[in-house]
């Protein structure tokens, strides 16, 4: 399983929006996919299908990280497996989320998936 750390601090909105409460997202780090200068993602980038998918894992990887009883590692491979079962490869996840940071309308849509809202 590919252990690449996953870039979560796109999803705080969706937390906020998902569980109704406040959401510890980690930090993107150095090892994630960046852009290229000039070659940022926007929402339209994304097909419609890889916003649901995103939306799914980062519901379940904000639930795991509120595991009390996991540890760091232990949360880390789940939170792997969670995008691997959502069907996003871990760098599609690391893009979608990175470019959610400054793109709001894929923020939207990421929340309107994230609540089953069309």
């Amino acid at each position: 399983m590919n252990r690449m750390k996953l870039a979560l601090a796109g999803t705080a909105a969706l937390g906020a929006v998902a569980t109704g409460g406040a959401v510890q997202a980690q930090s993107a780090p150095q090892s994630a996919p960046q852009q290229a200068p000039g070659a940022a993602a926007s929402s339209a980038d994304f097909s419609d299908q890889e916003v649901k998918q995103f939306a799914t894992a980062a519901v379940s990887i904000q639930n795991i990280q509120k595991d009390t009883a996991a540890s760091a590692e232990e949360k880390q491979t789940k939170m792997a497996g969670a995008v691997q079962s959502s069907g996003l490869s871990p760098e599609k996840f690391n893009q979608i989320a990175v470019a959610s940071r400054s793109d709001t309308t894929l923020m939207q849509r990421i929340q309107s998936a994230a609540t089953g809202n069309p």
